[in-house]
């Protein structure tokens, strides 16, 4: 992995799965989902999940891409979800970014407002570890921050 790139990926529960995302920085205050996502059991073991998110963070890169673009692999992930609206995503998705960066990952929670239709960072929530945790622990940590995210009307 690139020591000087930060990677970034999210981790989306859901009441009957889990879809992981990898993201893509557009430029310095921009992350897009690319499209590139992998859907769970609920029952996946702590250690596939943190794989699967270490693969998807490996995908991750700095690339240039137009809004509409975006748009629509915002589209393609809340059909992936299979909820037939954008307001019905944000009512069942509990979403966790995660990011890695010179041998450090972060796990920052997120509340999503569903009358807004959107995320907003918990800073309060936010872990960040100073090394690359075995992939098992990967897993447990994100179960457990997905414990701090909120969904608010």
């Amino acid at each position: 992995m690139e020591e000087n790139f930060e990677r970034s990926a999210l981790a989306l529960l859901f009441p009957d799965k889990i879809i992981i995302e990898t993201t893509n920085k557009k430029d310095a205050g921009t992350s897009y989902c690319v499209g590139l996502n992998t859907v769970l059991f609920l029952d996946v073991s702590d250690k596939e999940l943190g794989e699967i998110v270490m693969n998807h963070l490996s995908q991750s890169k700095y690339e240039e891409i137009s809004y509409d673009q975006i748009k629509k692999n915002w589209k393609l992930l809340i059909k992936k979800s299979k909820y037939r609206t954008e307001k019905a995503f944000f009512q069942n998705a509990k979403y966790l970014s995660i990011k890695s960066n010179k041998g450090k990952i972060e796990f920052a929670p997120f509340q999503s407002n569903v009358s807004r239709r959107m995320f907003s960072r918990i800073p309060a929530g936010i872990l960040e570890l100073s090394h690359i945790p075995e992939t098992s622990d990967i897993g447990k940590e994100i179960r457990r921050i997905w414990g701090r995210c909120l969904i608010v009307e």
